[in-house]
């Protein structure tokens, strides 16, 4: 049980700054399947908070977990707002952010728990529900028997309809499909023949008017300048087969971006391939602003925009690889050969930046030993010029790319050439992964 939770949660609001609860007519529970400093390092997850907010709901947000106490847990009680303790299952409608497949079982545990029915045609009364977020965009279909409503893509067009329908009091599971339909990105009995996520246009900057330093980005406030990706890699659900290029010029985003604010997360999937990236970074540090940049492209790196962040506080800089060799890299479109990241890395280097943090992938179609080696060499080479740590994944198939239909790597294999990579990096390389087993569930 949570014994502790009324002091804890007074202790978290205390702690955050952003608006304050506006109150209103409709009772909504913002869900968060998964942990408190997660949700709130969630850009989508902030955004629809506030968006709901603005609409005129009584909004209260419910997290699977904050600090040690935990909503996801059989034994673990119905589960309760942070803004007043309140229960998730006296709210009208449940909003759902949900980021990925390993959240969906804490998800279910949380609505058994508050006594609302999971599958929605059992729900014959009891809250409605719409479900967004990463999760709805790349694999929506999980979501389609638990959701009156499920979001498919970008979040703008969906949510101006939803906020219109409980505004003219409409909050039950039927009244808001019937409301909702039609509306971009509303997805309400079955995926369509043809993979279209709802892309908004006109919508950037989004800018997170909520920050804490109990987020896993402590104190740093979420700027969206950019969204979807110009490069077609065939692994991501990002790419510009389903979600096409658009960007905020820079000074529409410096203009949305309080002064006085001390750090900013800029984020976006073509962050890197965004041309007005080093000019935001560079005035940001002129104003002693501290700026961290979700990832950035090998092949676009320069030295100005590398000493930007130098200047604005950046320690270490994120690249990925995803595919362990130039061959692979190849077959997936990556774009990013070897001699081109160890040149990223002397950039880095000689800019200032302490340690390099790379993201790769094993198991994609057609790898073999001989790539796992190659990544091994590369990274090598890197330890001797950076300190380097590698965020390793196992590859799994997305939905709507073109290797939705690629087989996942047998476990025993991914677990040999988890072996073999291990065995071929020097001890200064800093590893960590995602468990095969879970990459398995996914």
């Amino acid at each position: 049980m949570n014994a502790g939770y009324p002091k804890l949660r007074r202790e978290v609001l205390a702690d955050e700054a952003g608006p304050a609860p506006t109150g209103g007519d409709v009772r909504v529970g913002l869900l968060w399947p998964a942990a408190y400093e997660l949700g709130m390092a969630s850009l989508g997850y902030l955004w629809a908070w506030d968006a709901l907010q603005r609409g005129g709901a009584d909004v209260q947000r419910y997290f699977a977990r904050v600090g040690r106490l935990r909503f996801d847990r059989p034994d673990s009680g119905p589960p309760l707002s942070l803004e007043a303790g309140l229960p998730l299952g006296d709210r009208e409608v449940v909003a759902v952010s949900i980021a990925a497949e390993a959240d969906l079982g804490a998800l279910v545990r949380m609505l058994d728990a508050a006594q609302i029915p999971v599958l929605r045609k059992d729900r014959e009364r009891g809250p409605a529900i719409v479900a967004g977020g990463p999760l709805t965009r790349s694999n929506p279909a999980p979501l389609l028997a638990i959701a009156d409503v499920v979001v498919w893509g970008d979040g703008e067009p969906a949510m101006a309809r939803l906020v219109d329908a409980l505004a003219a009091g409409i909050v039950d599971g039927e009244g808001l499909r019937e409301a909702m339909a039609g509306a971009p990105g509303v997805l309400l009995d079955a995926l369509p023949e043809v993979w279209s996520p709802c892309a908004a246009e006109g919508v950037l900057p989004v800018v997170a008017r909520a920050t804490t330093p109990r987020s896993a980005f402590p104190g740093m406030r979420l700027v969206e300048p950019v969204r979807g990706c110009p490069r077609r890699c065939a692994f991501c659900v990002c790419s510009g087969y389903s979600a096409p290029f658009r960007r905020a010029d820079a000074d529409r985003v410096l203009a949305a971006i309080p002064t006085d604010d001390r750090r900013i997360g800029l984020v976006g999937a073509g962050i890197g391939d965004w041309s007005d990236l080093a000019r935001v970074v560079t005035t940001l540090a002129d104003r002693g602003v501290s700026v961290g940049v979700s990832s950035l492209r090998a092949d676009r790196l320069n030295r100005e925009l590398v000493e930007g962040l130098v200047r604005a506080g950046t320690k270490t800089v994120t690249l990925a690889l995803d595919g362990a060799s130039d061959r692979l890299r190849s077959a997936i479109h990556k774009g990013v050969t070897a001699a081109c990241f160890l040149e990223a890395v002397e950039i880095c280097r000689g800019a200032g930046v302490h340690g390099i943090k790379v993201y790769a992938m094993l198991g994609l179609p057609g790898e073999e030993d001989e790539d796992v080696d190659a990544l091994a060499a590369l990274l090598r080479e890197a330890a001797g010029r950076a300190s380097v740590t590698l965020a390793l994944s196992p590859f799994v198939p997305k939905r709507g790319t073109p290797l939705a239909g690629a087989p996942f790597a047998p476990l025993p294999l991914l677990a040999a050439r988890l072996d073999r990579l291990r065995r071929g990096l020097p001890k200064g390389v800093r590893l960590s992964q995602v468990s095969p087993r879970e990459a398995w569930v996914e």
